[in-house]
C-alpha cells in the first residue's frame, strides 16, 4: 500500500534562531559552495518557526492531488518531491503535481505508457544509472550532477526517485540537507523515516562522511564562459592578433604619419 510522508521540515522563514556549532559550520560551507537563492529553498529548520513550518506542510498537503500516490511519497520542500519508482496507477497523481522534471536514480524498464505519459505532460526525464548503495556509494561526480539538477529552481516542480525511494534517494536527499546546513541528527532522522524497516548503516556512513568540498562550485563552474573551448580558442586568437598588431606598429612607425600626411593633403 502506498504511503504519503512529509519530510520533517519544509522551508524555514527568516528570523533569529539558535543553532549548534555543527549547523553553523555546515551553513558557512553551504554559503561558500552554493547559490544563496537556490540554497534558500532547502534552508535548515528553525526552532522558532517550527510551528509555522508544520502549518505550511499541512496546507501544502491539502493541495496535493487526491489520487493514488507513488509508494514512499514525500515532500522534500514545496516543489520538490521524492518517491519510489512510479507505476501506471500513479500517473494521475503525478500529473497533478505539474512536474517539470523527474530524476530517476536507477536504470530499468519503465512501466507501460511511461514515455507517452512524460511526453504528454512535457516532463523532462533524467536518468542516472547508479548502483544499489549496498554495492557502492554514489560517486561524488555523479552526486554533483544530480545536485545541479535537484537544486536548480528552473527544474521545479521536480520528483526524484529510485526503486523504493529509500536508499539511493535517501542518500541524495541527505546530501541536499547537509549542503543546506541541516543538523546531522535531523538528516539521519529523515533518512530513517523513509528507509524503515530497511535502514542501511552504509547509507548513514555515506551521508555522515560525505565531504561537501567534493560538490563545491555547483552552479558557476560549468557556466563560466572561459570554461568553454570556443571561448578559449577565440581568446587565444585575439591575443595572437593583438600581439601581431603591436609588433607591426612598433616596427612600422611611419604608418601613422603617412595616414596623417595623407589626411592633410
Amino acid at each position: 500500500m502506498s504511503t504519503r510522508q512529509q519530510s520533517p521540515v519544509v522551508r524555514a522563514e527568516s528570523g533569529q534562531q539558535e543553532v549548534d556549532a555543527d549547523t553553523l559550520v555546515l551553513e558557512a560551507q553551504a554559503q561558500r559552495q552554493s547559490d544563496p537563492e537556490l540554497r534558500d529553498a532547502f534552508h535548515p529548520p528553525s526552532a522558532t518557526v517550527q510551528q509555522q513550518a508544520d502549518h505550511s506542510a499541512r496546507m501544502l498537503e491539502k493541495t496535493l492531488p487526491g489520487e493514488h500516490p507513488p509508494g514512499n511519497f514525500g515532500i522534500v520542500v514545496p516543489g520538490v518531491y521524492r518517491s519510489s519508482f512510479p507505476q501506471s496507477e500513479d500517473y494521475a497523481f503525478i500529473e497533478g503535481l505539474k512536474l517539470k522534471t523527474i530524476v530517476t536514480l536507477v536504470q530499468k524498464d519503465f512501466p507501460d505508457g511511461y514515455d507517452a505519459f512524460l511526453h504528454r505532460n512535457g516532463i523532462n526525464h533524467i536518468v542516472f544509472d547508479t548502483k544499489g548503495t549496498k554495492k557502492e556509494g554514489i560517486p561524488a561526480s555523479t552526486m554533483k550532477s544530480i545536485l545541479r539538477i535537484v537544486l536548480d529552481r528552473q527544474n521545479h516542480p521536480l520528483l526524484i526517485h529510485c526503486n523504493h525511494g529509500k536508499h539511493r534517494t535517501g542518500c541524495v536527499i541527505g546530501i541536499v540537507r547537509k549542503l543546506s546546513g541541516w543538523n546531522l541528527g535531523n538528516i539521519i532522522g529523515e533518512y530513517r523515516t523513509f528507509a524503515e524497516p530497511k535502514v542501511r548503516e552504509c547509507d548513514i556512513d555515506y551521508i555522515t562522511d560525505f565531504e561537501l568540498g567534493d560538490v563545491s562550485n555547483l552552479f558557476w563552474e560549468p557556466s563560466l564562459p572561459f570554461r568553454a573551448p570556443g571561448f578559449v580558442r577565440a581568446t587565444l586568437f585575439a591575443i595572437v592578433m593583438l600581439a601581431i598588431w603591436l609588433v607591426w606598429g612598433v616596427r612600422s612607425p611611419g604608418v601613422a604619419t603617412r595616414r596623417r600626411d595623407s589626411d592633410n593633403s
